[in-house]
């Protein structure tokens, strides 16, 4: 793996945007690139399963050009033996894989290899988007301006961005406000911790995995059809289930006072 300093010059420093809006920006376009890989396959199959498989597939390709683009593919810290000396940090994340056990739903085959796929592929994509190169947009910013307690500010600020990008749909669905409310509160939890895990393993394929399991438990055990949260008070089983994350990435960094990309051993 190699190690970055943080004073090297990427193209993302490069980019004369506020790192909000340019984060903002990848959000947006990467919401872009999906609906319309999904509404084009709309076109030809009524299946949802598979329109999910090509919205997916498109974003992760989208996410990956990215990161050759920008220069980031070095500066993501993809996988360390930190995983393995640090291993017990990513035992809470993988504790939301057991969270969403429940009954088979009998998909055909050609729906469940697709939909794992896909599921593979959105644990993949919001990880490089959202962690990866997030943190390394943050980063470069706080380090720029000398901020103190940058691993902390950089989770929060990433995880909070990656909540409040699940308000885009309310132009497609005003009237579920309340809904993308309580997503927008979860999300933003989940995102916490799981940016605290990468920042203290430096490993973000454990992480890629972990969202991919869940996202696939989540698919085997539910219809593709099944009605969605009607309401915020639908949303507040999974806004309590997942606040422990926002604990417990607050815990695992607070004493983290590494000021670079270099992480703390």
């Amino acid at each position: 793996m190699t190690k970055v300093s943080s004073e090297m010059k990427t193209s993302v420093s490069k980019l004369n945007v506020s790192p909000i809006i340019q984060i903002i920006i990848l959000y947006l376009i990467a919401v872009i690139v999906q609906r319309v890989g999904s509404e084009l396959t709309s076109l030809y199959t009524i299946n949802t399963v598979t329109q999910n498989f090509f919205e997916n597939f498109v974003g992760l390709v989208f996410v990956l050009y990215v990161v050759v683009k920008l220069n980031l593919w070095s500066r993501i810290y993809w996988f360390s033996h930190l995983s393995f000396k640090r291993w017990y940090l990513f035992l809470l994340p993988c504790a939301y894989i057991l969270i969403n056990i429940g009954e088979l739903y009998p998909h055909s085959n050609q729906d469940l290899v697709v939909g794992l796929l896909s599921n593979m592929f959105t644990g993949s994509l919001e990880e490089i988007l959202c962690r990866g190169i997030v943190i390394v947009i943050l980063f470069d910013y706080l380090i720029k301006r000398e901020h103190k307690n940058i691993p902390l500010k950089a989770a929060l600020l990433s995880s909070l961005l990656f909540g409040l990008v699940h308000f885009v749909n309310v132009f497609e669905k005003p009237e579920t406000i309340g809904v993308i409310t309580g997503q927008v509160i979860y999300a933003t939890f989940i995102g916490m911790g799981f940016a605290a895990c990468y920042l203290r393993t430096r490993s973000l394929v454990p992480l890629m995995i972990i969202h991919a399991a869940i996202n696939i438990m989540g698919f085997l055990t539910s219809a593709p059809n099944e009605p969605a949260a009607a309401s915020f008070i639908d949303t507040l089983p999974a806004i309590i289930i997942c606040f422990p994350l926002m604990i417990y990435g607050i815990v695992i960094l607070s004493g983290d006072k590494s000021n670079s990309i270099e992480f703390s051993r």
